[in-house]
């Protein structure tokens, strides 16, 4: 199973990060908050859904490259394997 699981470090840099970090946490009125439980365990936390929030299309268009990218690097890694 380890074929199908990578890290790639540095996808982002470090610049692009601290910029997508500080409009995250400037956008505070688009932000969705998602709280679940099971049992006695619970997780919550804010999420923007991108595709909701026209001002978030550069992102997810930018994401949306490089996870591309990323994508065709996998799949050639299996090809190859």
């Amino acid at each position: 199973m380890d074929n199908y699981i990578k890290v790639y470090d540095d996808v982002i840099d470090e610049v692009s990060c601290k910029t997508l970090i500080e409009k995250f946490e400037n956008s505070h009125e688009s932000f969705q908050t998602v709280h679940q439980e099971d049992g006695d365990e619970s997780i919550s936390f804010e999420q923007i859904t991108l595709v909701e929030h026209e001002e978030w299309k550069s992102v997810q268009d930018g994401m949306l490259e490089v996870f591309q990218d990323y994508i065709i690097l996998c799949i050639i890694r299996l090809i190859v394997i």
